[in-house]
C-alpha cells in the first residue's frame, strides 16, 4: 500500500486558501485583507488529519483589538468515537476594516472558504481517510 501523504489542520489551511484564490472569486476579499496565517501552534496544529469525517467552520466577528477577523476550525478530525467534539484551529484571517462593508466582505469570505473546504476534502478524500479503514475495504 503506498504511504498517503496527510493534511494536517496547518496545511489544510493553506490548501483551502489556494484553491479559493485560484478560482478568482477570493479577489474581492484580498482586497481588503490584512493578513492571513495557517495555524502553526496549538494541540494539533501540526498533527496529520487521519479521518475524513469533520466539519470545518470559518467563523467571522470583530476581534479583540482592531479590525475584523475570520477563524477557521475543523471539528473532530482524529476520532470519530469522542464524546466531546475538539475544535482545532486551522488559521485565521484578517481586515483592518470595522465597518458594515467589511462586516459583509468577511461574511462573504466565510461562505468562499466554507465551499472551497469541502471541495478540498471531495477532491483528496484519499489525504484523510483512515489507514486501516482503507486496508479493510482492500481485503
Amino acid at each position: 500500500m503506498e504511504k498517503i501523504k496527510r493534511e494536517t489542520p496547518n496545511s489544510l489551511f493553506k490548501a483551502i486558501m489556494k484553491m479559493a484564490r485560484e478560482s478568482g472569486h477570493f479577489k474581492e476579499i484580498d482586497e481588503i485583507l490584512d493578513y492571513d496565517s495557517a495555524a502553526t501552534y496549538g494541540e494539533g496544529a501540526m498533527k496529520p488529519i487521519t479521518n475524513c469525517e469533520f466539519n470545518t467552520v470559518f467563523e467571522v466577528d470583530f476581534g479583540g483589538s482592531e479590525g475584523i477577523y475570520i477563524d477557521a476550525y475543523i471539528i473532530d478530525p482524529f476520532s470519530r468515537a469522542c464524546d466531546h467534539p475538539k475544535r482545532f484551529h486551522l488559521g485565521t484571517l484578517k481586515t483592518l476594516y470595522q465597518n458594515l462593508d467589511g462586516m459583509k466582505i468577511m461574511g462573504k469570505a466565510c461562505g468562499i472558504l466554507q465551499y472551497f473546504a469541502r471541495e478540498y476534502v471531495n477532491l483528496n478524500w484519499k489525504k484523510f481517510e483512515d489507514q486501516d479503514e482503507a486496508l479493510n475495504k482492500t481485503n
